[in-house]
């Protein structure tokens, strides 16, 4: 099976484009949003893949996760403030979690239809959507960094080549995402260099793909049914976060 990403991307359906809103609202491409909607193969679709994940890290940070960024006692949005390195221990968490499934065999307790490791790999991609978005949010410009001057480009693509001719087992297949989330904190934020953090968290991203395209796990099926859940949670509403023991991150 090769990983498909369904989804809408920041750009404008160019099927009813130009059309008016009565023609817009019967468009069988976009369903009437007048947003482009892309099909990309992870293996050859690199740019459509691209948009539809810029539009994914977006829509994670400012919709799902805004209250995540959200001081509870005065409102304010700590976009700013929020510690970095805070979130990358959260995402190296969802993969301690995930080895932890893994080695143990376990179903997810929030999905039980999936296995405990794909759902966990899942909830990492979207910490790190999530970051990636709000690294938007502060600095502008393309949500994902493929390019760096002196690291090149990378693709979800290369990260599948990269692990079909290295494989490690999967400890150190999940290492290596580790290790793009340290990057990201020790040479990226660390520094105040943002642009290469932007770029590590992406190839954090661009692996947790890669990873699940070798283990023929239907990542962006999980992503979406976990964001719905994440959305309906009573543990994630301010009123019970503000309790004692109330969830915080």
């Amino acid at each position: 099976m090769t990983l498909i990403f369904r989804g809408y991307t920041q750009g404008v359906c160019s099927v009813c484009e130009g059309r008016s809103i009565e023609r817009r609202g019967r468009c069988a491409e976009c369903k009437g949003t007048g947003t482009e909607f892309v099909e990309a193969s992870v293996l050859t679709d690199t740019e459509k893949l691209i948009r539809g994940l810029d539009r994914m890290a977006i829509d994670v940070h400012t919709i799902d996760n805004v209250k995540w960024w959200t001081d509870l006692h005065t409102g304010e949005y700590i976009l700013h403030t929020r510690n970095r390195g805070d979130l990358l221990m959260l995402a190296v968490t969802e993969l301690d979690e995930a080895m932890d499934a893994h080695d143990n065999g376990l179903r997810d307790d929030k999905l039980p239809q999936y296995m405990g490791f794909d759902v966990e790999l899942a909830d990492c991609a979207i910490r790190v959507l999530d970051l990636i978005g709000a690294e938007q949010r502060r600095g502008g410009n393309q949500p994902l960094v493929t390019f760096d001057s002196a690291l090149g480009r990378i693709t979800p693509a290369d990260m599948i080549r990269d692990y079909r001719n290295d494989r490690r087992g999967i400890h150190g297949d999940v290492w290596r995402i580790v290790g793009d989330l340290s990057k990201a904190l020790d040479a990226g934020f660390r520094k105040e260099n943002y642009h290469l953090a932007r770029f590590h968290c992406t190839a954090a991203l661009f692996r947790i793909i890669a990873l699940a395209e070798i283990e023929d796990i239907d990542l962006f099926r999980i992503i979406e049914e976990k964001r719905a859940f994440n959305a309906a949670r009573a543990d994630h509403k301010p009123e019970n976060r503000l309790k004692e023991g109330g969830k915080k991150s």
